[in-house]
């Protein structure tokens, strides 16, 4: 249906029906611009959608509006002003970003999400508005300097979508479950049931007594029956249709939709000339199990759901203060009231009172922005900054908000911009496959119409029913879905489903060097240089431990003293770190950072200065991690080597002896050199790149695939692909040769769902496949497809990691 054809539907009835929500007006219309409204809310809704030239919102549906009649908002918002209220619903708060999701239960079509992702045009403080249709709900960004909470509801209410807010819900905002699926589906069975029942005389009766005495009667018990399963259990199957075809595309849903009007419109006619009986027990019977199949379908993907599970997704502890002292605990375990220790680099994972009098937050994971914003005690820092600087005391404010920071890792500001083989496959074959279902659909059934009509009826509606490319949609995110939870499993979390796509082009690898292949508990230090006091061994203690890298956390290890409070710190990544204690100046880090003399001769290690007297260098001996020899010996029969790292040249040759001949080494990398040997390393093939997800934050972006390697802290960069424990890199071998499995898998279940197809139709065109068992067939291909996912992912998965 095209825009003029809407428009002139609303010519016809501008004297009736309110042009924007459809209500009948026609004794109280309100004209206005030669349009009818129903009230004074509907006309200032289009005038205020007009003024902004958003006008196409009447063109993508018929009155898709809500009536705004007796819809007073004067006041009714107030209650938003509350500044403690806000803290609890916002996501996220500064001076110029504020970050808030709302439920939007009115949203029904795409004329809705159209709408709401153009707020920006009726407001200039909406910042950006992402909808998501499914779940109906609604991020918004906005400008608190320009437009207020209560503002921006009012502009909601304004256009007929009020946010579904509740001081109630405000803790925990829980979704409610819909169930609408399942009342449609127990209207669908019930209906198919009886229907079978009424059919009785039909199936059973030899003489024929009962079909003539009772059939007439069942037939219009069956024709009620089949109505609510038409227009309210199979109601989405139209919609669906109906839009795909408004955006000029043929989505899945029209030859089912087809096939149930066929059925329908013939039984009807059949039972009211009583030329026969009808079909309605395979119409009931078609949407029953199309119904029980989405439910299945349904209840698979939430066992698949990341979202709704966070503390198994990402691999983060934090440290709790206590009143024996710091404990490292983790994520799940963290409560509101608690208090907590962050360090330098690492993700606040709840919304958090400062304690400390002042700190360094980078919210770029959040906004983007990468300037750092200075808080002060009693402030709020919310979920998903990064702490810069000396660590901070916190007390927690909220839960862990689960959707929240999973949003976060998938924000389109860390992802790189991918299209992966197989997706394009899947929607490519699915949208052909409709096309050349509905020609053989219609090519049969004019064939047998010139010799056998009722079998005609029989074919087209069977061929359309049992040919199906649900299964081909199905096995991408049933196999790799499975495989994500798997490897998740494992402790090892995929950004998403694509990483495992990329994960199978993957000719490359390139690791980091220390806290990557070595390990980080291993190991052990000696001090060079003239002997330590008690106060310096004290003011080196207090600035490493703030350090989440792997080697200040050694020399924290090592040196034994008390802790004071640091009053500055600043920490530069591949370089070292710089600190102020009272009047003391404490510089760690790398020969050149701290300014050694090389004529003395330590040219390696961490290197320490307190107040321009350089005092000595801290040796770390570092070995690599259990299994990791094994490990590369596996990996460099398929795959090129590489090791990135920021150690010495010195170092080099026995640690080439160490890790293997056929591995190629690179010292004295910083992370900008890093980042530019990933890209030259493009050029010939596609490379995934292995680090502690800070130093190396630049390469892990610019990598195919980026995996941050971590152990006991919450280190993590939304530049990552995936975060693996650091514990578990010698299942690397094993997670690739899963990924290359399940894409084979993907293929397999392509082929299953072709061989439903090909023997489903062989029999169909023939007149040989009834339409109930065609309905039968349908959502049983889907069935097999997703069972096969489950059970082939989970038997290779025991396969791949048997050795782990």
């Amino acid at each position: 249906m095209d825009v003029e054809f809407f428009c002139f539907v609303k010519e016809i009835h501008t004297t009736t029906v309110c042009y924007h929500c459809g209500t009948d007006c026609e004794e109280t219309a309100i004209k206005h611009e030669a349009k009818a409204f129903c009230c004074e809310g509907c006309k200032t809704v289009y005038d205020i959608l007009a003024h902004n030239g958003l006008e196409k919102y009447y063109e993508l549906e018929y009155t898709p509006g809500k009536s705004m009649k007796d819809h007073e908002l004067s006041g009714k918002f107030d209650y938003l002003d509350d500044e403690l209220l806000k803290t609890k619903l916002l996501d996220f708060k500064s001076d110029t970003l504020c970050k808030i999701t709302f439920r939007l239960p009115q949203i029904h079509c795409s004329s809705c999400v159209w709408l709401l992702e153009n707020l920006y045009k009726l407001h200039g403080g909406v910042l950006q508005s992402r909808v998501n249709f499914m779940k109906q709900r609604a991020s918004i960004d906005f400008n608190p300097q320009h437009i207020s909470l209560k503002t921006l509801v009012a502009l909601l209410a304004s256009i007929g979508y009020e946010p579904d807010v509740k001081l109630n819900d405000v803790e925990q905002k829980q979704l409610p479950i819909d169930k609408r699926l399942w009342y449609k589906l127990g209207v669908a069975g019930f209906c198919f049931g009886n229907i079978m029942f009424l059919s009785l005389p039909e199936y059973f009766s030899t003489s024929g007594y009962l079909k003539n005495f009772l059939g007439g009667l069942f037939g219009y018990l069956n024709i009620v029956l089949g109505l609510p399963v038409l227009f309210y259990s199979a109601r989405d199957y139209f919609v669906d249709a109906w839009i795909g075809i408004k955006k000029a595309h043929l989505p899945m849903d029209v030859p089912i939709s087809l096939g149930m009007i066929s059925l329908f419109v013939v039984s009807l006619y059949e039972i009211i000339t009583t030329t026969g009986t009808g079909y309605f027990d395979s119409l009931a019977g078609l949407v029953f199990f199309l119904l029980l199949g989405k439910v299945f379908q349904q209840k698979s993907f939430q066992t698949l759901s990341f979202d709704r599970n966070y503390k198994s997704y990402f691999p983060l502890s934090v440290s709790k203060i206590t009143d024996e002292g710091e404990c490292s605990i983790p994520l799940q375990q963290l409560q509101k009231g608690d208090a907590i220790l962050v360090k330098n680099g690492e993700l606040i994972p709840a919304d958090a009172m400062l304690l400390t009098s002042n700190a360094q937050i980078d919210y770029s994971f959040v906004t983007g922005e990468s300037v750092p914003v200075n808080l002060v005690a009693g402030e709020i820092i919310y979920a998903g900054g990064r702490l810069m600087g000396e660590a901070a005391k916190m007390e927690v404010m909220k839960e862990v908000s689960q959707s929240y920071l999973v949003e976060l890792w998938n924000n389109e500001a860390f992802s790189k911009k991918k299209e992966y083989s197989l997706d394009q496959f899947s929607n490519k074959v699915s949208k052909s496959f409709t096309i050349i279902i509905l020609l053989i659909a219609f090519l049969a059934g004019g064939f047998w119409l010139f010799t056998n009509a009722p079998l005609a009826l029989k074919v087209f509606t069977s061929v359309l029913i049992v040919a199906c490319p649900c299964a081909l949609a199905l096995s991408i995110p049933f196999v790799y879905g499975n495989g994500l939870r798997i490897m998740a499993h494992h402790s090892f979390y995929l950004r998403n489903v694509g990483v495992i796509d990329a994960m199978t082009n993957v000719k490359s690898l390139v690791f980091d060097k220390t806290g990557t292949l070595t390990d980080n508990t291993a190991g052990y230090v000696e001090f060079v240089g003239i002997e330590l006091a008690e106060q310096d061994v004290s003011l080196v203690k207090s600035v490493a431990k703030l350090s989440t890298h792997p080697l200040s956390r050694k020399i924290n290890d090592y040196l034994v003293g008390k802790t004071v409070s640091v009053d500055s710190y600043n920490e530069f990544p591949g370089k070292g770190v710089v600190a102020k204690i009272d009047d003391h100046l404490i510089v760690l880090g790398s020969g050149e950072f701290v300014h050694q003399d090389k004529k003395r001769g330590y040219k390696s290690g961490v290197h320490v200065k307190i107040d321009n007297d350089y005092l000595g260098v801290f040796l770390i001996k570092k070995t690599l991690r259990a299994g990791v020899t094994d490990l590369i010996s596996s990996l460099r029969q398929k795959y090129a080597l590489y090791v990135l790292s920021g150690d010495r040249e010195t170092e080099k040759a026995s640690f080439q002896i160490e890790i293997g001949r056929d591995v190629k080494l690179y010292f004295e990398q910083s992370p900008h050199d890093k980042l530019e040997k990933v890209k030259d390393l493009q050029h010939q093939q596609q490379v995934m790149m292995l680090g502690d997800g800070l130093n190396d934050a630049g390469a892990l972006q610019q990598s195919n695939v980026g995996v941050a390697v971590t152990d006991d802290v919450s280190i993590f960069t939304p530049a990552s692909d995936a975060i693996l424990l650091g514990g578990q890199l010698t299942k690397l071998d094993g997670f690739l040769r899963f990924a290359r499995i399940s894409k084979r898998l993907v293929i397999v279940s392509f082929i299953i769902s072709f061989l439903y197809n090909v023997v489903g139709l062989f029999f169909a065109i023939q007149g040989m496949l009834s339409p109930v068992l065609a309905a039968v067939l349908m959502p049983l291909s889907s069935v097999s497809v997703v069972g096969f996912a489950f059970m082939s992912t989970y038997l290779f998965s025991k396969k791949c990691f048997k050795k782990s």
